[in-house]
């Protein structure tokens, strides 16, 4: 039909009514107001405000048996008054009529056409021919009338039985594939066409042949792929109002409406909810190449879309389906929605309780882990299972661990990186054709085409990716149109089918397989939170019991040190006094008790030093680092004064706590003229940024920070003792080698840099050589 009339208006995104229709825009054709109907019927259209004929299908009046013209006769003309009015009042969409009650509608005031659950015929008489007319309303000032041959007086009994037995059957299926092999069977039982079938929708809308049952003698179309072109969005759409669609014959020309604009809406009329919309020119000229004469197609709607079709097809000649076989079907393919919506639910259900035991047994390993790349790695066939996938790979930074089948470390990180640089807003990508979607990542992919990736946090390198292989399969297309050289919509292009081999894709992630680790994410993020509040409850115990066990030693070193020094002071006085008269024994066993009071109230100090450390409050401020220095060296014992101190950064300020930097210092000179022979051992301290040392970065910026440190020339320290000289107490020769000591000074001098926000580290050391000392400090 190539009708145009360019006053006429379209609803968005459609082509006005009677654009010429080709391949490139026929997902934009106004199926809807094709502007004719199939001619085994008839229409009249009828203005509510007077009940008149405004409009018609050019074959009403041979099909009606007018003699007259119908065009602004009442409709009671045609169908005597009472057939009129009860006509028109059942109209849905459509004000009631002058004197009748008002007739249930959905339409909206704009006029657009309504929504039909199946229209339902009436029984009219136009002279002596009987006709089942439907009525429906595009807009309460409408009404528009289909008329059809009524339908033969079937044995309604024998039908209602019919109708039994096969809801029986529908619904005793156990599987959707028995459901959908009993439906196509009912289907063709039915209606008598050849070949019935279901049409599944796919992910990308194309449709597949799932079920097929047809006369011997015809080629099967079952396992066939059809372009989703071949049932554009707008009749999808279409087929979730109105659930029948059938073409008695393919051949026939559509009868165009007269006048093709309606007088009263000023628009070609929106026929979508009737049963004679015209049928588009692109779909009777591929029925055509087929070989087909007829058709018919019933909707399956799952939760909301159109999972599919069960269609069919007749090839020996023209064939009506009357209603009541129709009514039929339609209820047919509402059962098997809802059943098949019920066992694929169930199904659904079974694999997420799959999901569920696989995503709780890694969640598990998770929670009894402290290495959770190593963890989640080591989930096995838990972590692949949860999104049925071949390989995994566990990401954290430039750590990759792998499991099953994947592609090299390497190439993971390569993908992983390339979307951080572009991260999904949910944190999930997913590619069934890898080597398409990441070209440069093609050559090292080594058989794997699915990828599957999970960020595990909204910032951070951190992902989960599963990948599949190459899923190596053939698709044959039943539609010429693809094949080259091949067009299917001319009368010499005949109908035929092509194969195509599907390389480089693997099988698609599916919603659930999406679902699935994304409830895995948030399972994850539940377990790490729980062990952080474990830990932050530990904490806040270690933190209780270290302040307890700082007290306490505090408390013991303070208060004991008083009855300590008495015990030395009267065993000094007993010895002036008694001493002479005591025998030998006895000034010895005296001597013991004297150094081991003398060694305990070391200890003491130190004890007490080390607790006023944590509980002493820095006071930091502007300070030249030379005037430290020259004051520490005042205050060497007379051991630790022998050494000479070079300062070699004269100029340099810093911002600490003079008495805290004097302890380091007096503690770190005191230790390298300690453990540094000859008469004048060569102490240097030297002052050098942060960036240069084996602790750079540590602190908040490098040009905030220096780095003091203290060298000695002395006998050094082994590899294996770099740390343990810092714990409390811990001394690595005997107590009195190098002139004794408690072991307590570095652990001190470590908890007064610490204390300021710094650190005191062993920088270098070796034995022979001597050792470098350093701890940081703020700039002045």
């Amino acid at each position: 039909m190539t009708w145009l009339d360019p006053t006429t208006t379209t609803p968005d995104g459609l082509l006005p009514p009677g654009t010429q229709i080709t391949l490139e825009n026929c997902h934009r054709e106004p199926i809807g107001t094709p502007g004719g109907i199939q001619p085994h019927g008839a229409l009249l259209a009828v203005r509510m405000a007077d009940e008149v004929i405004v409009q018609r299908s050019a074959n009403a009046l041979e099909r009606l048996g007018a003699e007259d013209e119908l065009l602004g006769r009442p409709l009671a003309d045609v169908l005597g008054p009472h057939g009129a009015r009860t006509l028109l009042a059942a109209a849905p969409g459509t004000a009631a009529a002058p004197g009748t009650a008002a007739a249930p509608h959905t339409a909206a005031a704009s006029g657009t056409a309504a929504a039909s659950v199946g229209l339902r015929p009436t029984t009219v008489v136009c002279g002596d021919r009987a006709f089942d007319a439907f009525a429906y309303g595009p807009g309460p000032e409408l009404a528009l009338i289909e008329f059809e041959p009524a339908s033969p007086a079937a044995s309604a009994a024998a039908l209602t039985e019919d109708l039994a037995s096969m809801l029986a059957a529908l619904q005793s299926a156990s599987t959707p594939q028995a459901l959908l092999a009993r439906a196509t069977s009912w289907v063709r039982e039915l209606t008598g066409l050849d070949r019935v079938w279901v049409y599944r929708f796919e992910s990308d809308d194309h449709g597949v042949v799932i079920v097929e049952e047809c006369a011997s003698e015809l080629e099967p179309f079952l396992g066939l792929h059809f372009p989703a072109r071949d049932i554009p969005p707008q009749a999808r759409a279409l087929f979730l109002d109105n659930r029948v669609r059938f073409i008695p014959d393919s051949h026939a020309d559509p009868s165009p409406l007269v006048p093709l604009v309606n007088p009263v809406t000023g628009a070609w009329p929106d026929l979508s909810p009737g049963i004679l919309r015209a049928v588009s020119p692109m779909h009777l000229q591929y029925l055509r190449n087929m070989g087909t004469r007829a058709s018919m197609s019933i909707a399956i709607e799952v939760e909301g879309r159109l999972w599919g079709l069960i269609s069919g097809h007749h090839y020996t000649g023209p064939r009506v389906i009357e209603h009541r076989l129709r009514l039929a079907c339609e209820l047919l393919g509402r059962v098997v929605s809802t059943q098949l919506s019920s066992l694929l639910t169930r199904d659904a259900a079974a694999r997420a309780r799959e999901i569920d035991h696989h995503r709780e047994a890694v969640l598990q390993v998770l929670a009894d882990a402290e290495a959770r790349v190593a963890a989640l790695a080591g989930t096995g066939d838990d972590l692949l299972a949860l999104c049925e996938a071949d390989g995994a790979a566990v990401c954290v930074g430039s750590e990759v661990a792998l499991l099953g089948a994947t592609p090299p470390a390497a190439v993971v990180r390569a993908l992983v990186a390339g979307l951080d640089q572009g991260r999904p807003g949910d944190g999930l990508w997913a590619s069934d054709a890898l080597a398409d979607d990441r070209p440069e990542l093609a050559d090292d992919l080594g058989g794997l085409a699915g990828a599957l990736t999970l960020a595990l946090g909204p910032d951070g390198p951190a992902w989960l990716v599963w990948f599949r292989r190459e899923y190596l399969h053939t698709v044959t297309w039943g539609d010429s149109g693809l094949a080259p050289a091949r067009d299917r919509l001319s009368p010499s292009g005949s109908y035929g089918t092509w194969s195509e081999a599907v390389t480089g894709h693997s099988r698609p992630w599916s919603a659930q397989d999406r679902e699935a680790v994304l409830s895995l994410r948030a399972g994850v993020g539940a377990t790490v939170l729980a062990q952080a509040e474990r830990l932050a409850r530990a904490n806040v115990e270690l933190a209780r019991s270290n302040a307890d066990l700082e007290a306490f030693g505090f408390i013991i070193a303070h208060d004991l040190r008083e009855p300590l020094r008495n015990l030395q002071t009267f065993l000094g006085f007993f010895l002036e006094d008694h001493g002479a008269g005591v025998a030998p024994d006895g000034l010895e066993q005296l001597g013991t008790v004297r150094r081991l009071a003398d060694r305990m109230d070391e200890l003491m100090n130190s004890l007490l030093e080390h607790a006023k450390a944590d509980r002493r409050t820095p006071s930091p401020e502007p300070l030249s680092l030379a005037e430290v220095v020259s004051a520490t060296v005042a205050l060497l014992p007379p051991d630790s004064s022998r050494a000479e101190v070079d300062l070699l950064a004269p100029d340099t300020r810093i911002r600490a706590d003079r008495d805290a930097v004097t302890h380091i210092l007096i503690n770190l000179i005191t230790n390298a003229a300690k453990y540094s022979p000859g008469e004048r051992p060569r102490i240097e301290v030297d002052v050098q940024p942060l960036g240069l040392t084996s602790h750079a970065g540590t602190r908040s910026g490098p040009e905030e920070w220096l780095v003091v440190g203290v060298r000695d020339f002395g006998i050094g320290i082994a590899a294996e003792h770099t740390e343990t000289i810092f714990d409390l107490f811990r001394r690595l020769h005997a107590r009195d080698a190098y002139g004794g000591g408690s072991g307590a000074g570095l652990a001190i001098a470590r908890r007064l840099a610490e204390r300021q926000g710094g650190e005191l580290w062993l920088e270098h050391s070796a034995p022979g050589e001597g050792s470098l000392f350093c701890f940081s400090v703020r700039t002045a």
